[in-house]
């Protein structure tokens, strides 16, 4: 209990300051002053600080309405400490009703508060212990980093700290603030690094036990200097750390940290400690689970996704395929391919490029989309597909560009690119017999792409249908082309061996021997055997204006500039086997102007002639004329140099069958026309030995006149078998 007295006449300021006039024993034992420093003392020495000054004004406003006031009050002991009072103050007044002193009647409550209190915080821990446990198992998805901000945020506002972190061990013993929660005025430490070589020698073990660390000034902790300055880096005074374990492994730390002062942390707070790293333990291992399951989750989506990408791809490769097979056709075939290709890919254009023996080559099929430019129409510059590159395409070489600009090629072929619209690209090459036949090729226009493997593969995997489609087609049109020629020799063949004289039998043969080739015109010459015979030329179709004795005079000239080398290729041996003429060779040669001038003016514009001989011996030829230039000599708008106009007659006639050389022939028009010639010189010989048999048979070898008996005694020699 304790008095108080106003002096002199009492205001309400003056009460407020009013001085203790006594206090009893059990007073002085609970605030920890004698009577004599309290007494004659202002009684704000007991008052705490935290008391609003609204609250202490509604007390006063009570006493001076002369009304008794009761209620709970914190105050401050001599040592500092604060302790609790259920107080009753009663005024006392005088004859105006005006309080002059008062008594306070106070009981201990201290002990009582300090339960009230402790409940609350036990209560204010354990739930917060079981959100943390309902959200670790009630959350579907586990996010960890929002569960684990949200403890260290709740964790900082229930202990009353500075700061609250969870700190995560790496496989090297060094660590790094994962979240924290701090107070504005300090500094934020999150992301920090941190290393220990102390702490990791001998710390981490003790730690993954369950060792806890409770710091609560150091400044006089027993500390190593590292340490000591490691926290104090932090602004840390005060410092609590619990290990969080997964399983055996330790994972990581929970640290509370007070940087205004020091601090001694209570045996509760630890205990809410524990319990929320074992709740954190159970959220990580929880998370990794998660996690876990969800990268198996993934993996296996992505194994899944590559498998129906894998069957989707065979499914198409599979129908495409069919679609292309089903016909025999190559042109159809590529036309299929191109249109199927680009509906899948969603390319802008798809297209085939046919490479020519002679390292040429030029767009045989594409479709394209709306508003694309037709490259089958324009003129590609050669260092479009360079042949040093046509080495890497034969050895399997891809190319997937997704944006021209940025590819190894030169300025100019990127202008040119971009003049043809194409921004990106995809290039495979088609093989055909181990060889570079073409190259299939998607461009995108509109936009640039990033071409995904799917793409690639699913071009490589239709260039070898592709490849085998063409092998077929191939072969079906030798085995055509050959039955035809056979057809056509043995036709011809009828016909030379019919009875009747060269001059009824040969003007047939050439005519059907045009008509075979499809040419518009053509001529047999056949040398004369004898001085008293002449040389014998049978017409068909077209024909140039020439006299007859300037055309033998030029075609004599023809043969001789022939057998000399200048325009002769050579299959074996020396002895010649076809020459290719076109009107630049006329214009060429003085000596045959003229018969380029006869040509053109009838529009031929090529000559194939090939010779009726056997190893040196040539008794004549065969000369076929056309009007088309070949496919070469149109795609470079001019006539072509010599090299381009003489085919070879090494490469097989699998390589050049479908590719017209420069004059418009092909391989199989060569073979054919070779066969022919053969079977020609076998004729006229065979006619000419049995001329000469005919004539030894029936003149006299002394007179060279007929003899009859002769004749008929040489026949019957032969027929008794003499």
């Amino acid at each position: 209990m304790a008095e108080g007295r106003c002096p002199g006449k009492p205001t309400q300021n003056k009460l407020e300051l009013g001085l203790i006039t006594y206090a009893n024993d059990k007073f002085c034992e609970i605030s920890q002053y004698s009577a004599v420093e309290l007494i004659g003392s202002n009684h704000r020495l007991l008052e705490e600080d935290e008391h609003s000054p609204a609250d202490l004004q509604s007390i006063w406003q009570t006493l001076n309405r002369g009304q008794v006031w009761r209620g709970e009050i914190q105050k401050r002991a001599q040592d500092g400490s604060l302790y609790w009072a259920n107080t009753t103050i009663v005024p006392f007044s005088d004859g105006d009703n005006t309080p002059y002193q008062y008594v306070a009647i106070c009981h201990d409550i201290t002990a009582q508060k300090q339960l009230e209190a402790k409940l609350r915080r036990q209560s204010a821990q354990e739930r917060l212990v079981r959100q943390m446990a309902e959200r670790i198992h009630g959350q579907g998805s586990l996010d960890l980093t929002a569960i684990l901000q949200t403890t260290v945020a709740e964790v900082r506002h229930l202990l009353g700290s500075d700061r609250v972190l969870i700190y995560q061990l790496n496989a090297d013993h060094s660590g790094y603030v994962v979240v924290e929660s701090v107070d504005a005025q300090w500094r934020t430490i999150t992301g920090t690094q941190i290393y220990d070589d102390h702490f990791a020698q001998h710390y981490l073990q003790l730690y993954a036990q369950g060792r806890v660390q409770a710091i609560s000034d150091i400044e006089t902790a027993d500390l190593t200097p590292c340490h000591r300055d490691l926290l104090a880096s932090f602004q840390v005074r005060a410092n609590l750390v619990v290990p969080i374990v997964d399983a055996v492994k330790l994972w990581g730390l929970l640290v509370v940290q007070q940087c205004s002062g020091a601090r001694v942390w209570q045996a509760d707070e630890i205990d809410l400690l524990k319990q929320l790293t074992t709740q954190t333990a159970i959220a990580i291992h929880q998370s990794e689970l998660y996690q876990q399951s969800q990268a198996e989750l993934e993996k296996r989506q992505q194994a899944e996704t590559v498998l129906r990408q894998q069957f989707e791809r065979e499914r198409l490769i599979t129908a495409v395929a069919h679609r292309i097979r089903e016909s025999l056709d190559l042109n159809q075939i590529l036309n299929t391919t191109v249109a199927e290709v680009r509906q899948l890919l969603q390319a802008d254009r798809v297209l085939t490029y046919r490479i020519n023996p002679n390292g040429t080559g030029s767009v045989t099929n594409e479709a394209v989309a709306p508003g694309c430019l037709l490259l089958m129409d324009q003129l590609l510059p050669e260092d479009m597909f360079p042949v040093e590159s046509h080495r890497l395409y034969q050895q399997g070489r891809v190319r997937a560009i997704a944006d021209i600009r940025q590819d190894n090629i030169t300025a100019c072929l990127v202008e040119t690119l971009h003049q043809l619209g194409v921004k990106s690209k995809l290039v495979v090459p088609i093989l055909h017999n181990q060889e570079l036949w073409g190259l299939l090729i998607a461009h995108q226009c509109h936009r640039y792409r990033e071409w995904q493997a799917w793409d690639l593969d699913f071009l490589k995997e239709l260039s070898a249908h592709v490849g085998i489609a063409i092998a077929q087609a191939t072969l079906l049109k030798q085995a055509s082309q050959q039955a035809q020629a056979e057809a056509t020799i043995n036709r011809l063949t009828r016909m030379l061996h019919t009875p009747g004289d060269a001059i009824r039998v040969m003007p047939q043969v050439i005519d059907a021997t045009v008509a075979a080739f499809g040419c518009i015109g053509g001529q047999l010459y056949i040398s004369a055997d004898t001085e008293e015979q002449s040389d014998q030329l049978y017409r068909s179709g077209v024909q140039p204006a020439l006299t007859l004795e300037v055309e033998r005079y030029l075609w004599r000239r023809l043969a001789q500039s022939a057998n000399a080398g200048s325009h002769r290729t050579k299959s074996s041996g020396e002895a010649p086997t076809y020459h290719l003429y076109t009107l630049q060779d006329f214009r060429q040669d003085p000596h045959l102007r003229t018969l380029g001038a006869a040509f053109e003016a009838v529009a031929i514009h090529s000559v194939l002639i090939v010779p009726l001989q056997y190893q040196q011996q040539a008794i004549g030829w065969v000369s076929l004329f056309r009007r088309e230039l070949g496919v070469s000599l149109l795609a470079t708008g001019g006539l072509p140099n010599r090299q381009q106009t003489t085919a070879d007659a090494n490469l097989s006639s699998q390589d050049l069958a479908d590719t017209p050389f420069a004059s418009g022939w092909n391989a199989e028009d060569i073979k054919l026309s070779q066969t022919l010639a053969t079977h020609l010189y076998i004729t006229v010989m065979q006619r000419r030995i049995e001329a000469t048999i005919r004539h030894q048979a029936c003149h006299d070898r002394l007179t060279g006149l007929p003899n009859r008996l002769l004749f008929e005694g040489n026949y019957s020699g032969c027929g008794r078998g003499d």
